[in-house]
């Protein structure tokens, strides 16, 4: 029996159709724009005009409706990147207000408004480290640290 996922996956297939006719947001490659990123049942939309992000909010929430879908706006947010105005756009899904938020985590990863990568790399070392610590203190537990195979497959 299939998964929920892949279930999922399947029903929301055209989902680029919010997208149609916009830009997105640039890359650091040229000609290269995002518009939404889609992972299961998470997507973040991308946009550099506020224009363009309303546009594809207002048909995602179309899209929902016409889906039977329910998108949960107390988990939505918006964070605009680089920006140095002090009053930012207000964003809204269904009608509901979005909160403006300094940074956001998509897929275990966090993205901060100035582009942070210290904090996106303390945020994922620090379970990594504490992981490596299991897999030492399993090890000494076992005595296995004078067996390299053993430990680089605790490793993997």
């Amino acid at each position: 029996m299939p998964s929920f996922t892949l279930l999922f996956s399947l029903y929301i297939n055209d989902v680029d159709c919010i997208a149609r006719d916009v830009r997105g947001a640039v890359t650091g490659i040229a000609d290269v724009c995002v518009t939404y990123m889609l992972y299961a049942d998470d997507l973040s939309l991308t946009a550099n005009e506020p224009g363009q992000l309303q546009m594809m909010l207002d048909r995602l929430s179309a899209y929902a409706l016409r889906k039977g879908l329910i998108v949960n706006t107390s988990k939505s947010e918006v964070v605009h990147f680089k920006s140095r105005r002090t009053r930012v756009p207000v964003f809204t899904l269904g009608g509901s207000q979005l909160a403006n938020n300094d940074s956001f985590k998509y897929l275990g990863m966090v993205f901060t408004k100035t582009h942070n990568m210290a904090a996106a790399t303390e945020h994922m070392l620090t379970p990594f480290i504490a992981g490596c610590r299991r897999i030492r203190q399993f090890a000494l537990e076992h005595r296995l640290t004078d067996r390299p195979h053993s430990m680089l497959w605790f490793a993997k």
